[in-house]
């Protein structure tokens, strides 16, 4: 099932005579699930559009020390396996964007006997005039689209 946050278990246990409680977080997010989908831009749009609204979409602006929009490409595609639809970004705008397209895999089963998918739309706006980035993710689950938002905000300002 997807997660917006790392999943949690506590381990607790009496030694001597004492009670011990250890909550633990276990260190996984969701961006180890997320496989690239290749997409053209016009199926990018179409797919952009049929995920509007009924809490598909996480939005948040955030503030970065250095807008660096390669950097960001990187981390996207090659570090977070997403898939960057071509002819989706422009480079030469007021504010150039980075597009992603990926399916996080789950262990259920589906009908088929396949394993789930859900799949991802990702767009980051670079603002290097105010220093800031706003990240846009749509998701068929409201909670792939939490995790996936919080992931790249948290990679983002740790690269700042």
């Amino acid at each position: 099932q997807p997660f917006a946050e790392a999943p949690e278990f506590t381990v607790s246990f009496s030694t001597g005579g004492a009670q011990h409680v250890y909550p633990l977080r276990l260190p996984v997010v969701a961006t180890c699930f997320l496989d690239p989908v290749q997409m053209t831009a016009e199926d990018y749009v179409a797919r952009w559009r049929a995920l509007d609204g009924q809490d598909r979409e996480q939005q948040e602006i955030f503030n970065v020390n250095n807008v660096e929009l390669e950097t960001a490409r990187v981390l996207l595609t090659e570090k977070m396996r997403i898939a960057q639809p071509p002819g989706v970004d422009r480079a030469d705008v007021a504010v150039p964007t980075v597009s992603g397209v990926c399916t996080m895999r789950t262990g259920t089963q589906g009908p088929d006997g396949n394993p789930i998918s859900v799949g991802a739309l990702i767009r980051l706006e670079a603002n290097a005039q105010a220093r800031a980035y706003r990240v846009t993710v749509r998701a068929q689950h409201g909670k792939v689209s939490l995790a996936l938002k919080n992931v790249i905000k948290a990679q983002l300002l740790q690269g700042s």
